[in-house]
């Protein structure tokens, strides 16, 4: 007998279904569509205008980098400001050396 949710059909296209799915889109789309069609004046003009453009790549990769550094500096300044509150906290402190790892503790 078993549950009926698993005679229920699966909800996800399984690999035939995909397959008839381009099947179909084949047929809709129209053999011309590769064809290349070549810019008239006015186009070309445009194109033209759009390449003289910053890249917007390059404007947002000094942003980030101008970014970057000022987050590193600003970690830096915090780093140098903490280990000498500590080391003002603790300086008093004497260090003692280790005289090995071939002493016993009794």
């Amino acid at each position: 007998m078993g549950c009926m949710k698993s005679k229920e059909t699966f909800p996800f296209p399984t690999t035939l279904d995909i397959d008839k799915l381009h099947e179909s889109e084949e047929a809709f789309i129209p053999d011309d569509s590769s064809q290349y069609r070549t810019p008239s004046p006015g186009e070309q003009q445009q194109v033209q205008e759009v390449k003289k453009l910053p890249e917007p790549g390059a404007v947002i990769g000094a942003l980030i980098l101008e970014f970057a550094d000022r987050l590193a500096s600003e970690i830096v300044e915090d780093a140098l400001q903490q280990w000498a509150c500590e080391n003002i906290q603790y300086y008093n402190i004497p260090y003692i050396e280790s005289e090995g790892s071939d002493t016993t503790i009794n």
